[in-house]
């Protein structure tokens, strides 16, 4: 009887065993095909980083499919170039503290935008854009109110 038993227990337990990994054999294969997709768009994501940072590198920016030269509220996006911020001061004959001073920043951001280490915020753009758009007389009326305000 006993052998019986540990037969009927040893089939019982090979047709469970088939009974599984049929259920699982496919499971496995979705798997694998599952990994290998992950594994596609982490290539995928890791190269539109590379892409981004090397656009980035060169001043491009990437912004989404609108009209150009406008933003979503409609006005006209502003660029910021660390040579040109540089090439304005030079030109107005103004020293960095000077800038700083007129942009209400600190010296050390008028710095590292120039050299650029850093961007400024987009507003901090538009009103380095309207500080642009002025002359050398306006730009200097506007350094000696501030100057005689501290």
């Amino acid at each position: 009887m006993a052998n019986l038993t540990s037969l009927l227990r040893d089939e019982i337990t090979r047709l469970a065993r088939r009974q599984i990994n049929a259920e699982i054999v496919p499971l496995k294969k979705r798997w694998a095909q599952q990994r290998r997709m992950i594994a596609a768009l982490k290539e995928e994501c890791s190269a539109l980083r590379r892409e981004l940072s090397q656009l980035s590198k060169r001043g491009t920016t990437v912004a989404p499919k609108a009209a150009p030269g406008t933003a979503e509220g409609g006005a006209t996006r502003r660029r910021f170039r660390a040579d040109g911020l540089r090439s304005f001061r030079v030109r107005l004959g103004l020293t960095v503290r000077e800038v700083a001073l007129l942009l209400g920043v600190s010296d050390q951001t008028v710095y590292n935008w120039e050299t650029a280490s850093t961007r400024p915020q987009p507003a901090m753009i538009e009103t380095i854009a309207e500080l642009r758009a002025l002359g050398k007389r306006e730009v200097k009326a506007r350094l000696l109110k501030l100057q005689e305000a501290k």
